[in-house]
C-alpha cells in the first residue's frame, strides 16, 4: 500500500541569496534559519523547527516567490517515511 506524509514546507523567495529572506521568516517564526551542510543545497536555509513541527526551508529561487509542500512517500506499511538526504535529492 502506498502511504505518505507531509515532509517540508518550502518557501521559495525571488532572490539570489537565501540568506536575507531566510533572517525574515526567521524572525517572523522564531526559528533560528541555518545553511544546510551539502554543497549542492547552497540556495536553501533550514529553519531549526521543534521535532514535533514539520520542516521548514527557504529557498532563493529565479521564479516568483511562492510556498509549496513537498511529502514523503513510503512504499509500504511497515516502512518508515523519511525525507531525502538533501533538498535536491529525488
Amino acid at each position: 500500500m502506498h502511504r505518505s506524509r507531509l515532509g517540508t514546507i518550502v518557501i521559495d523567495c525571488h532572490a539570489d541569496d537565501a540568506g536575507p529572506a531566510a533572517e525574515f521568516w526567521s524572525r517572523a517564526l522564531g526559528w533560528a534559519a541555518q545553511p544546510l551542510a551539502h554543497p549542492d543545497d547552497a540556495n536553501y536555509r533550514e529553519l531549526a523547527t521543534p521535532p514535533s513541527e514539520v520542516k521548514v526551508l527557504v529557498q532563493a529561487v529565479a521564479h516568483p516567490s511562492s510556498v509549496h509542500v513537498d511529502t514523503w512517500a513510503c512504499t509500504d506499511e511497515r516502512s518508515m517515511c523519511t525525507s531525502p538526504t538533501s533538498a535536491n535529492s529525488g
